[in-house]
C-alpha cells in the first residue's frame, strides 16, 4: 500500500522541494497551495494539488 504525505507551503521554496523529494521516494503526495493556479502546476508536476488557505480573513 502507498503511502500519503500532506505538504503544505508547495508553491515554492523548502516545500516544494520537500513535496518532490517525498514523490520520487514514491510517496502519494497532496501538495497544499493557496492559489489555484498554483495547485494546477502541482498537477503539473505529478503531485496531487490541493486548494489550503489558513489565513483568517
Amino acid at each position: 500500500m502507498q503511502k500519503s504525505v500532506l505538504v503544505t507551503g508547495c508553491s515554492s521554496g523548502i516545500g516544494l522541494e520537500s513535496a518532490l523529494d517525498l514523490k520520487r521516494q514514491g510517496f502519494n503526495v497532496l501538495a497544499a497551495c493557496r492559489k489555484a493556479e498554483d495547485v494546477a502546476r502541482m498537477q503539473e508536476l505529478g503531485l496531487t494539488g490541493v486548494l489550503l488557505d489558513l489565513d483568517d480573513p
